[in-house]
């Protein structure tokens, strides 16, 4: 429908960012419906480990979540460390994204600032005026699986209510070697 809406010289523009952002959720769908049947089974069995760039990652993952504060006044503060850890791919994603969608969906005015030091990611989100809307714009489910993963892979996870808005850490684990640039 928007595309429809859409002047025919931008038309091939908006297509090919609608695909990307489709091709996008379908990914993240498959990803979260595998990591909620790993969790549901009662076995121990390991997630395939591979090795990440986490300041990459990190990067990549709010660049595929900016489109979530178009339209907002925020501003967006990245500060990161080169940091090669091995980790379980799909489960990081997961919790990385939804810690940053949450602050990118809660803020309409003011700040977010996500900072990764080694293996320890902190994401804090500020408003400058308290919101008077109803920011709750989802059931609480991704902060919940956020919780549950961590908890089974032994990642320390803390999310505290602020004054103004939320701060949230997790750290991954042992950092499998570091990474110069």
């Amino acid at each position: 429908r928007r595309l429809s809406s859409t002047p025919a010289d931008k038309t091939a523009e908006r297509q090919a960012k609608v695909v990307d952002r489709v091709d996008r959720a379908s990914l993240t769908m498959q990803y979260l419906t595998e990591t909620l049947l790993w969790l549901s089974r009662e076995s121990d069995e390991a997630l395939p480990v591979t090795s990440l760039a986490l300041d990459e990652f990190i990067h990549r993952l709010t660049d595929e979540l900016r489109y979530l504060v178009a339209n907002k006044n925020i501003s967006i503060e990245i500060d990161t460390e080169p940091c090669l850890i091995d980790l379980p791919e799909v489960p990081a994603r997961i919790i990385l994204s939804n810690l940053i969608r949450n602050a990118f969906q809660h803020t309409w005015d003011g700040r977010v600032v996500i900072s990764q030091r080694g293996d320890h990611v902190s994401i804090v989100n500020e408003q400058l005026e308290p919101s008077q809307e109803n920011t709750d714009l989802g059931f609480g489910l991704g902060l919940q699986l956020t919780a549950q993963l961590t908890a089974k892979l032994g990642w320390h996870y803390q999310n505290d209510v602020t004054n103004k808005g939320h701060s949230v850490s997790v750290s991954f684990g042992k950092i499998s070697r570091s990474r110069v640039r």
